[in-house]
């Protein structure tokens, strides 16, 4: 697995399937979750991405400490042993924090064209207030 910071050092490849969260722990349902996707991966020849957040956005947005399951080099270890491709590692601040929702996909995501997928977990919610969810990216 590599670690990047920009789904620009993506470009390449023609078929990217994104999976979002923070795998804080990369617990049994996040290690089961990611295992089918990636045997959905291997049977279309996709290639797997990881997106993530460093540091934690509790830590930013309400400053918990002290909470996380994983360090991050654990969890890094965790998803290459699971056959993640590629895990784009986002910097988490708080001008990040104010994007709208679109606006994280158009500049984050979908900006070479080559995402044909995207994994989301039934809970996930994200930009700016947790204003974007699976409602919002199937009519986006």
């Amino acid at each position: 697995m590599k670690v990047i910071n920009s789904i620009n050092d993506l470009s390449k490849f023609s078929k990217l399937f994104v999976t979002i969260g923070n795998f804080d722990g990369v617990h049994q349902g996040h290690q089961k979750f990611l295992k089918v996707i990636k045997s959905d991966c291997l049977d279309s020849g996709a290639t797997l991405v990881a997106v993530t957040f460093v540091p934690h956005p509790a830590f930013v947005l309400k400053n918990v400490q002290s909470f996380l399951i994983s360090t991050y080099s654990e969890r890094r270890e965790i998803l290459s042993q699971l056959g993640i491709d590629y895990l784009l590692e986002i910097t988490f601040n708080r001008d990040f924090s104010t994007l709208s929702p679109d606006k994280f996909l158009e500049d984050h995501l979908l900006i070479n064209g080559n995402v044909k997928k995207l994994f989301l977990g039934h809970d996930f919610a994200f930009g700016a207030n947790k204003s974007g969810d699976l409602e919002f990216i199937s009519e986006f």
